[in-house]
C-alpha cells in the first residue's frame, strides 16, 4: 500500500492541532509560568539558567497534567473506536497525540536555547525527545497505533512528581519532608506507568503480528517500535538511577535510626 493512501483522514486536525500545541507550550506556557511564579522569594534568587529550567519543568508539568487526563478520558470514551490496538480510528486519539508532538517540538526548541549542558540528563532528554517525535509524527500523519500510544502516554502521570523534584531542590527544599513524600510518589509512579506498563505494548503487538493490520504496517513496524524500545531503555536506566537514590535514602535512614537507638540506650544507662 502507497504511503499517500495510509494517511489518517484526520491528518489536516492534526496538523494543525500540533501547530497550535507547539506555539502555546512555547509561548504562553512559559508566559503563565512566569505571571504565577515571578513573585516567588526562591524565584528571584535564581541564577538566569534557573530560572528558565524553572519554567520549562512548570510548562512539562501541564502539558503531562492535560496529557494525562485527555488520555484516561479518550480510552474509556472511544474503547469502541479502539478496539483495533494497530489502526482504530479515533480523532481524540490522535489529537492527543498531536498535542504531545507540539509540545515536545516546542520543549525541543527551549533546550536548543538554553545553554547545552555536558551532563547526562540534558543529553538524554534531547535524544528522549528526538525518539518520541519520530515515533508520534507517524502517528500523526498515518494514524497507526493510535491505542498504545495513548497507553504509553500516561506514562506522563510520573512527570509532575519529577518534575517538583527538581522544583523542591532549586527551592532549597532537598531536606524536607516533602521531598521526601515526593519521592516516594516518584518511583511509585514510574514504576507502574513506565516500567510494568512496558510489556503489555509489545505483547499487543506481537499477538497481532499475523494479521491483515500488522501486514498494513510495513515498514512502520521498525520506524515506530526501535524508537520506542530505545525510550523503554533510557527509563529502565533512569528508574534505576531512581532506585539507587531510594536503597542510599533507606541506609541512610536506617543508619539514623540505629545512631538515634544507641543515643538513646546510652542516656538510659
Amino acid at each position: 500500500m502507497k504511503p499517500t493512501e495510509m494517511t489518517s483522514v484526520y491528518l489536516y486536525n492534526n496538523s494543525l492541532v500540533a501547530f497550535f500545541s507547539l506555539l502555546f507550550f512555547y509561548f504562553v506556557g512559559p508566559l503563565l509560568s512566569e505571571m504565577l511564579t515571578s513573585s516567588k522569594k526562591s524565584y528571584k534568587t535564581m541564577s538566569k539558567k534557573n530560572k528558565m529550567d524553572w519554567h520549562f519543568r512548570n510548562n512539562s508539568t501541564l502539558h503531562a497534567c492535560l496529557v494525562t487526563f485527555l488520555c484516561l478520558i479518550v480510552l474509556v470514551w472511544d474503547r469502541e473506536d479502539l478496539e483495533d490496538p494497530l489502526w482504530g480510528v479515533s480523532w481524540k486519539a490522535e489529537a492527543v497525540t498531536a498535542i504531545t508532538l507540539g509540545y515536545l517540538f516546542a520543549d525541543f526548541v527551549f533546550m536548543l536555547r538554553s545553554s547545552p549542558s555536558t551532563t547526562d540528563a540534558y543529553w538524554s532528554t534531547m535524544l528522549h525527545h528526538l525518539l518520541t517525535m519520530t515515533v508520534y509524527i507517524n502517528i500523526t500523519v498515518f494514524g497507526c497505533f493510535s491505542y498504545i500510544s495513548l497507553i504509553r502516554l500516561t506514562a506522563e502521570l510520573s512527570t509532575p512528581f519529577v518534575n517538583t523534584r527538581w522544583v523542591l531542590d532549586a527551592c532549597g527544599m532537598k531536606l524536607s519532608k516533602y521531598y521526601v513524600y515526593n519521592g516516594w510518589a516518584m518511583v511509585l509512579t514510574f514504576l507502574c506507568c513506565r516500567i510494568l506498563i512496558m510489556p503489555y505494548g509489545y505483547y499487543v503487538v506481537l499477538i497481532l503480528r499475523y494479521t491483515e493490520g500488522f501486514k498494513r504496517l510495513g515498514k512502520l513496524v521498525v520506524i515506530c517500535m526501535l524508537p520506542a524500545a530505545l525510550i523503554d531503555c533510557m527509563n529502565l536506566y533512569w528508574f534505576g538511577r531512581m532506585m539507587k537514590g531510594l536503597f542510599k535514602y533507606l541506609n541512610l535512614q536506617n543508619q539514623t535510626s540505629r545512631s538515634n537507638g544507641h543515643i538513646i540506650n546510652s542516656k538510659q544507662n
